[in-house]
């Protein structure tokens, strides 16, 4: 420790000042705290891993900071009452000796000081930590200094064994100079508690109360770093020596209040945004199920040297054969998966995941060891990309599973990919690979191997199970054609937590760039973010229930909002699959369509929003997360619209601003829509199509009566009847007038689309649930069914042979409701036609 000790005072020997006790002079670069690591994972108070990090807002110059001192002295002495042994907390460095139990803040005060020689590099940021060995578990590399001599390659700070106390129940940091000013000082307090009197901070410079852990958020503290605000480049704003500089409360954060928005973990990046402008790059616009597994399968071939893949989940055989068959032909491939996907790893990723480690391929997990105190520095890996020789990124929304690479077009996902030939692209996702893959550095980097007892290697968890190379066809047809461009551009890569929230850039920033139109074709966008709401009593003369002010509009969303106030075009597709759009849960997709729905017609706004009908596109899900600005820019990757997937997942897109492969996506959205049917109907008379909601518009075709439409949406108007949208083939719609619809036909599925209204519903019946009171038709699924058909006891002798339709098409006529489903009460015999 003292020969480095030595070293470090050596190189810094210009620097350092010849008595500790000379006071700074007005040019002394200012040093703010900018980051408290308050509740580690690992075991004391503080943890073995807290962690206090500074900062040097000086650009050009070191900061010499020998002789300073952090001290948690102006943290209140109040202990906190414990009635149980559990309750009580001890003290990591505390001689081993002493075994009275501590509780709350010690009672001495810890002043740290920085030994002769110490710097911050000009505009560099470090990180002093209660123990190095600790924060290298936690972050994956060493601290400046450490508060006990665990590590000689790292200077102790004076006292060594010692650190400040830091605990999420309440604390205070503060940052003294040699002279014994308080340069810089945080506080903090979950609500629980009450610690801070009055006058806790007449003696530093802090205004207001302490920050409010637990403000408006659904993120704890546990490996949660506790950091100042920031602008886009990464530099902390302006110090107002507030609680307003240490943002906590994401979930309720409105467009303006702050430039970056993010919540940070222990061991994460922090990239800054890097768009690139007018570079030179090649692209190739892909799309499943269309084409993107040609597409990609051959970009594989084309790797001379190194293939890096990283994707959440991998269940596609004929994926893992090529990357076998690369791997054969002498070029080094690496995989790199997610270790606790949603459901748990498939055993058909296990049996690829076992082939590709028997052909040496390298396989590691996203994942912490059993037993391990430690977690993951995202909460999931749910990034999708490749790199080819550093040459070739290949970006996308998809998993590389048998629907999101679809060997056959005919089956598949939307999912958009896109493969990009730039130099400076590359480099930079290059440099997040190297960030976040760095077995034997950092602990949450799992290697498969065969044992039985690795939860993240094989063998097979269901013995039953029998590995598929089957591929799946459909009926999807009119395969798009891949786009190329080699051409002059603007690209943006987007990553989450690091750029994905920033307000000028990234997602947000393209929205706020639209002029004319906005397209997103979506996976899943929630409403609202924060926790699930919950209803409280009113203090209002009218007696009704508000809503939990624990929640808000999601940050993207209300990017979409503005963009449609300022008079933009907008329209919304989402996921129609059952978890994204169940009638039961408050906050899907089904959710936010019917806000947007709403907010058109109370402020008049061109939006027009609706879950798809997966059924008359012929997709297996919307599984896209894109996003088309003006038919010029699109941002395609791996980001879902929740709050976690901006905040706590590790994703990677990127925003490629050229009209040809912006126009390759927006029609891909147009053919969604238009082949999205909500119902059909029969036209009450002959009308003429016109191109848009407006008489003087062209007209585009004509229908005669009875002719049967698809209508794809419905436009409301408070100054008269409104619009039906109807298709008119791939990617084309039309105008008719609303009131020509003589009856509403729809299947099963798309009872949905027709809640509180008459309708003809023709399906199968897939079960029926007979009881005492009620007997239900169940069709489709008799598991999950969509729709229900109902019959009441007193009823029942109106449907005689109601237990012998299981397998028969019939035809429901009624009013569609919804009790935890869309159902039909059927009551009179009229109501129930057998077909076949």
């Amino acid at each position: 420790m003292r020969r480095a000790l030595r070293l470090l005072l050596a190189s810094a020997l210009c620097l350092a000042l010849a008595d500790s006790a000379v006071a700074e002079t007005p040019n002394t670069p200012k040093v703010l705290i900018s980051g408290v690591y308050l509740h580690g994972f690992l075991p004391g108070v503080p943890s073995a891993d807290a962690a206090v990090r500074l900062v040097n807002l000086d650009p050009t110059n070191a900061a010499d900071i020998s002789d300073w001192v952090l001290t948690d002295k102006f943290t209140p002495r109040k202990q906190r009452k414990s009635k149980k042994a559990s309750d009580t907390v001890e003290d990591p460095f505390a001689d081993p000796a002493d075994t009275k139990p501590k509780r709350g803040r010690p009672k001495d005060d810890r002043e740290l000081r920085f030994p002769k020689g110490a710097t911050i590099p000009p505009g560099a940021e470090i990180w002093v930590a209660a123990t190095a060995s600790g924060f290298r578990q936690a972050f994956g590399a060493l601290p400046a200094f450490e508060g006990s001599d665990t590590d000689p390659k790292v200077p102790d700070l004076d006292p060594a064994g010692s650190f400040v106390w830091l605990n999420e129940g309440y604390g205070t940091v503060a940052l003294l100079n040699r002279s014994e000013r308080v340069v810089d000082f945080v506080a903090f307090q979950n609500p629980k508690q009450d610690n801070f009197h009055e006058d806790a901070f007449d003696e530093v410079p802090w205004s207001g109360g302490p920050i409010d852990l637990k403000t408006n958020t659904v993120y704890g503290w546990t490996g949660r770093v506790l950091g100042r605000a920031r602008d886009e480049q990464g530099h902390v704003l302006p110090d107002t020596d507030r609680a307003a500089d240490w943002p906590v409360g994401f979930s309720r954060m409105q467009l303006g209040q702050m430039p970056t928005h993010r919540v940070e973990l222990a061991g994460q990046t922090r990239f800054i945004a890097r768009p690139l402008t007018n570079v030179h790059a090649k692209v190739l616009a892909t799309s499943a199920p269309d084409n993107n597994y040609q597409a990609f399968v051959a970009a594989l071939g084309t790797a001379k040297k190194e293939l890096r893949v990283r994707v959440y989940e991998l269940t596609n055989a004929a994926i893992a054969d090529a990357l076998i068959k690369t791997k054969k032909r002498g070029v080094k491939v690496l995989v790199y998966l997610e270790g606790s996907p949603v459901g748990g790893i498939a055993d058909q990723e296990r049996w690829l995941v076992d082939r590709m480690s028997k052909a040496g391929i390298p396989v590691h997990f996203l994942a912490t060891p059993k037993g391990s105190s430690l977690k993951p520095r995202y909460l999931y890996d749910h990034s999708k990309y490749v790199l080819v020789d550093d040459r070739l990124a290949i970006i996308g929304t998809e998993n590389y599973g048998r629907s999101g690479v679809p060997v056959n077009p005919s089956y598949g996902n939307r999912g958009y990919m896109v493969h990009i030939e730039s130099p400076e692209l590359v480099a930079q996702l290059r440099e997040v690979w190297d960030a976040d893959y760095r077995p034997g550095e950092v602990g949450d980097l799992i290697a498969a191997d065969a044992s039985p007892n690795d939860a993240y290697g094989m063998p097979y968890r269901d013995k039953a199970f029998k590995p598929s190379d089957k591929v799946p066809t459909g009926l999807y047809q009119s395969p798009a054609k891949p786009v190329a461009v080699d051409d002059t551009m603007n690209l943006e890569l987007v990553l989450s937590p690091d750029t994905s929230l920033n307000e000028n850039s990234s997602i947000i920033g393209l929205i706020a760039r639209a002029k004319t139109s906005l397209y997103l074709e979506q996976n899943s966008v929630l409403p609202y973010w924060g926790k699930k709401k919950k209803p409280s009593k009113s203090d209002d003369d009218d007696g009704e229930s508000e809503v939990d002010t624990t929640q808000g509009p999601s940050l993207p969303l209300q990017a979409v909002v503005a963009a449609a106030r300022r008079g933009v075009r907008v329209r919304v597709l989402l996921d129609g699959t059952w978890y994204n759009a169940e009638e039961g849960d408050e906050r899907d997709n089904d959710n936010t369509v019917a806000y947007l729905d709403d907010l058109a017609k109370n402020e008049g706004l061109d939006i027009a929003a609706k879950v798809i009908n997966l059924e008359s596109t012929h997709l297996d899900k919307i599984h896209a997360k894109g996003v088309m600005v003006d038919d010029r820019e699109v941002f395609i990757g791996s980001i879902n619209w929740s709050e976690n997937s901006f905040e706590g997942n590790r994703e990677v897109g990127v925003i490629v601003s050229h009209p040809k492969v912006a126009g390759y996506y927006a029609d891909l959205f147009t053919r969604d829509w238009s082949q999205s049917r909500l119902y059909a109907t029969p036209l009450a008379h002959a009308v003429d199509v016109h191109e848009a909601p407006d008489l003087a518009s062209r007209v585009v075709a004509k229908r005669a009566e009875g002719d049967r439409v698809d209508v794809v949406f419905e436009r409301v108007s408070k100054s008269g009847p409104g619009w039906l949208e109807v298709s008119l083939g791939l990617g084309q719609t039309g105008f008719v007038p609303a009131g020509l619809a003589t009856n509403i036909e729809v299947s099963a599925r798309e009872a949905m689309y027709v809640v509180g209204r008459e309708a003809t519903v023709t399906a199968t019946v897939a079960g029926i649930r007979p009881g005492d009171k009620v007997t239900k038709l169940l069709f489709v699924d008799p598991d999950r069914p969509p729709f229900v058909g109902v019959v009441f006891a007193k009823d029942a002798s109106a449907f005689p042979d109601i237990d012998k339709l299981v397998g028969k098409t019939v035809r429901l006529r009624g009013m569609v409701k919804v009790y935890t489903v869309p159902e039909m009460v059927l009551s009179k015999p009229d109501q129930l036609q057998l077909l076949h």
